[in-house]
C-alpha cells in the first residue's frame, strides 16, 4: 500500500485523530447520544486511517464522513447552542480549522515535510469545536 505521508508523520496524526474521545466523552456524560454516535463513527473512522496512513479503502472513508461530522457538529452547535460565547468561539475556531486544512494540503503539495504540523492544528480545531457544540 502506498502510504500518503512522507515519513511516519501519520503517527502524530493517529494521535490526533484519537484525540476525538473527548468530545465523544463530554457528549457521553452530557446525554448527546446521537450526537456521541456521529462523534464514535468519526473517531473510528480517523483511527483506523491513520494507523497505518495507507491510500486505501480506509482513507477513501475517511475522506467521505469526516465532512458529514464536521458539518453536523456545526450545524448543531449553531442551531441549538444557547450560550452566545460557546458559539462565537466555536465558529472562530472551525473557521481556523478550515484554514489549516487548506494550509496543511497546501504544504503537503509543495512536498513540504512538514504539512502534518498543520493538519494536527486542523484536527485539534476540529476536536474544541465539537466539544464546543454541546454547550
Amino acid at each position: 500500500m502506498n502510504k500518503i505521508s512522507f515519513y511516519d508523520e501519520h503517527k502524530y496524526m493517529f494521535i490526533t485523530s484519537n484525540l476525538l474521545i473527548i468530545p465523544t466523552l463530554t457528549g457521553y456524560f452530557l446525554n448527546y447520544k446521537k450526537l456521541v454516535f456521529i462523534n464514535s463513527l468519526a473517531l473510528i473512522i480517523s483511527s483506523k486511517f491513520w494507523h497505518t496512513g495507507n491510500n486505501d479503502i480506509y482513507r477513501k472513508i475517511d475522506l467521505l464522513y469526516q465532512p458529514i461530522n464536521v458539518i453536523t457538529f456545526l450545524v448543531y452547535g449553531n442551531l441549538y447552542s444557547n450560550n452566545i460565547y460557546a458559539k462565537i468561539i466555536g465558529n472562530i475556531i472551525f473557521f481556523n480549522g478550515l484554514y489549516f486544512f487548506n494550509k496543511s494540503h497546501e504544504e503537503y503539495n509543495k512536498k513540504n515535510r512538514f504539512w502534518f504540523t498543520n493538519h494536527i492544528c486542523f484536527h485539534l480545531c476540529m476536536i474544541t469545536g465539537n466539544v464546543l457544540a454541546y454547550f
